[in-house]
């Protein structure tokens, strides 16, 4: 069910592809695009479409992280939905995603968050903590 997109180029950095390396969706949740051609290719592929793509992708994976991920979050879906319970399994039922599979999706999408759209400061702190140990 869950399969990894596919890119031009796996080490370039998510957007500057054609899609995002790493970013797993499940197959029956994607919706259709007009940027995109039968293949799932982009349709403007020179290098500013790309990033473009890639960037307002990375946007709604940042919004989507605060609607979804964190509960206690001032942000999150539950508070600001009437009825929570029912609006999750509707939502759930729509997306074709069991609970466990919905969390699955969740744990994927914060891990890409975390590793190509934000805390990137930190990363970027312990990546030249590394470097440092090496002289």
């Amino acid at each position: 069910m869950w399969r990894e997109l596919e890119t031009d180029d796996a080490t370039t950095r998510p957007g500057t592809t054609n899609h995002h390396p790493g970013l797993q969706l499940p197959a029956q949740s994607r919706l259709p695009s007009r940027r995109l051609d039968a293949r799932g290719k982009l349709r403007r592929n020179e290098q500013f479409w790309r990033t473009v793509n890639g960037n307002f992708l990375d946007l709604c994976v940042l919004e989507w992280c605060k609607l979804f991920a964190g509960k206690n979050s001032m942000h999150h879906w539950r508070k600001v939905v009437a009825h929570p319970d029912r609006f999750e399994v509707a939502l759930r039922a729509r997306l074709r995603l069991t609970k466990p599979q919905f969390d699955e999706y969740i744990t994927a999408m914060c891990a890409y968050r975390d590793k190509f759209v934000a805390h990137l400061k930190a990363l970027l702190a312990t990546s030249h903590q590394h470097a440092g140990d090496r002289s």
